[in-house]
């Protein structure tokens, strides 16, 4: 593949740990409509799609509840308590860093608005240089809308970016895109590469040819 000028990655599960948050955060939806809190299943599909797809999902089972009341309810929801169950995936930051001497950085995640309040918690909105999200994309992932916007912002073919994922959805969404894929901690994925760690990723030959290149041209 050509060297990438562009690294994409997905949000949670790549970025940030968030599964107990999301944990959190859907229980709490389901506790204040009156339903039992989400089995091992349920908890697996909804890290994997966005809230509106998720929600509709918990409460399929539950026909009395409105849909309408529960996207109302998760929407007025603060997430700032939920954030603090988070963590950075370690390496990230100095892997941002590096790759920004380099290339261009972006994010396309089925996360929507909480999105700029997780970016700002974890000071990480200076170093992406573009952000997808289920707010934006005119689909969520894994229908390719959001990639083609933001190789279109970029001017980019697909083959000119690597994007880092962790799910189904992600890998899905990567071979709709024609983007080479890099499974980021889940070896059973069909990727391009593979990766556990962000050392991992570093040392992958693309990776090696972007972080050998030029530095990147500052405006």
């Amino acid at each position: 593949m050509r060297t990438p000028k562009l690294v994409i990655f997905d949000c949670d599960g790549v970025m940030v740990d968030s599964r107990e948050a999301d944990r959190c955060f859907y229980n709490d939806i389901l506790s204040a409509f009156g339903c039992p809190p989400m089995t091992r299943e349920q908890t697996d599909y909804v890290f994997m799609h966005d809230a509106r797809t998720g929600l509709r999902f918990l409460f399929r089972d539950h026909p009395e509840v409105s849909a309408a009341e529960v996207e109302m309810v998760a929407a007025e929801s603060d997430f700032t308590p939920y954030l603090r169950r988070m963590t950075l995936v370690p390496g990230l930051v100095d892997f941002l860093h590096a790759l920004r001497r380099h290339g261009f950085t972006a994010i396309s995640t089925n996360r929507a608005g909480s999105m700029q309040e997780l970016l700002a918690a974890f000071e990480l909105s200076h170093l992406f240089d573009f952000v997808m999200t289920a707010a934006v994309a005119p689909m969520p992932k894994p229908a390719p809308d959001g990639m083609a916007l933001i190789l279109g912002h970029f001017g980019l073919q697909p083959e000119e970016a690597l994007y880092l994922g962790d799910t189904l959805v992600d890998a899905q969404y990567a071979a709709a895109s024609g983007v080479p894929f890099v499974a980021f901690g889940n070896p059973v994925l069909e990727a391009r590469y593979h990766a556990a760690t962000f050392a991992e990723v570093r040392a992958l030959p693309p990776v090696q040819a972007l972080l050998a290149g030029a530095p990147r041209p500052r405006p």
